[in-house]
């Protein structure tokens, strides 16, 4: 997580690198307002945020992980069924990531699209399974493609 005394205008410095920013917040204890060691940081565009995702971090002599933000769900949990995968290694065949992540549950559909000019994966894919306790026994780990960690 981010270092304890990481400041907004620190973070908005480091991620303007990607693109332009929307907001920045780092999120706080409510009772203290000291930092929790996260932000959410969100881009105008798209592009900019997966650069962002694509790319390891180190801010403020520590490193950190960008991850998206998955929404919260009213009830007993998270109904989500599909993941966004970034920093996928170029040497991992649509083949291999498909194998891989459906080791936690049944499929709906597992994609990692291409540069059309080059027609090479861009590092990112998107897993859909049937069903959402899939995707919570997945986001509770590391996972690693060819060796390489993956942000998910």
């Amino acid at each position: 997580g981010l270092p304890w005394d990481t400041s907004e205008e620190t973070l908005r410095d480091y991620f303007s690198q990607f693109g332009v920013l929307e907001e920045i917040r780092i999120i706080k204890h409510k009772f203290t307002d000291k930092s929790r060691g996260f932000a959410f940081v969100s881009f105008f565009d798209q592009d900019s945020a997966l650069q962002a995702l694509m790319t390891e971090h180190t801010i403020d002599g520590r490193r950190c992980e960008a991850k998206v933000a998955l929404p919260k769900t009213e009830g007993t949990g998270s109904q989500a069924t599909r993941v966004f995968v970034a920093r996928i290694p170029s040497s991992v065949t649509e083949q291999q990531f498909r194998q891989y992540f459906e080791t936690f549950g049944k499929l709906q559909d597992a994609y990692m699209p291409k540069n059309p000019a080059k027609q090479m994966y861009r590092g990112i894919g998107f897993v859909t399974y049937v069903n959402p306790e899939s995707v919570e026994k997945l986001v509770s780990m590391k996972h690693y493609l060819n060796g390489s960690e993956v942000a998910i």
